[in-house]
């Protein structure tokens, strides 16, 4: 992972506009430090109540993005055809066990070519924010995905949809439903989210 100074970044956005953070892993490190960009760009706008919100949806974001990453890993490590339904349905059941929280997942990542990177682009009237990864999302994935983004814009509060879509295999699965209700609770909109796939040969 790249070097983090906050300072450096904001100074960059101040001059360029944009910036690219990239990752392997979601540290303590870059968590804190897209806390405290963000707490300063939100200032600049007048918009720093929005902070606690798009923190928790950012942290998400990206602890997703990682751990669509760690799970290529994983399948690798298995040798197992992530693209077979049925040897992605039996080995995915120890996913969350042998992979996520574990204490060695951070260091094995950054021995792989898997990267995320969190792009910002900043102006006086809005701040763009894009979390991307270089593992083609599964069409299971994309599946679920769209399950819970089409659940959330249904639900009109957290424990609606704890009751009713909480899934243990791969996590959760609450993250999106989370983001879709702070973005309406906060008034950016929860049209303001989308999550695409592409083919990046991983």
């Amino acid at each position: 992972m790249q070097t983090l100074k906050t300072n450096e970044i904001l100074s960059q956005l101040d001059k360029d506009k944009k910036v690219t953070i990239s990752f392997h892993y979601h540290t303590e490190t870059l968590l804190k430090t897209i806390d405290a960009i963000f707490s300063r760009l939100l200032a600049k706008i007048d918009l720093i109540y929005l902070l606690d919100s798009i923190v928790t949806i950012l942290r998400e974001i990206v602890a997703n993005a990682v751990k669509a990453n760690a799970k290529r890993y994983y399948f690798k490590k298995l040798n197992v055809d992530i693209n077979n339904p049925e040897k992605y349905s039996e080995a995915i059941k120890n996913f969350k066990m042998q992979v996520i929280g574990t204490d060695t997942i951070e260091k094995e990542l950054s021995n792989t070519d898997y990267r995320a990177v969190l792009k910002i682009e900043f102006n006086t009237d809005n701040v763009n924010v894009m979390v991307e990864n270089n593992a083609s999302i599964h069409p299971e994935e994309l599946k679920r995905i769209k399950l819970r983004i089409q659940k959330g814009k249904t639900y009109s509060d957290f424990t609606e949809a704890y009751d009713e879509i909480f899934d243990e295999t791969e996590g959760a699965g609450l993250g999106i439903v989370l983001t879709i209700l702070l973005l309406r609770n906060s008034g950016i909109g929860e049209d303001s989210f989308s999550i695409t796939g592409g083919n990046t040969g991983m």
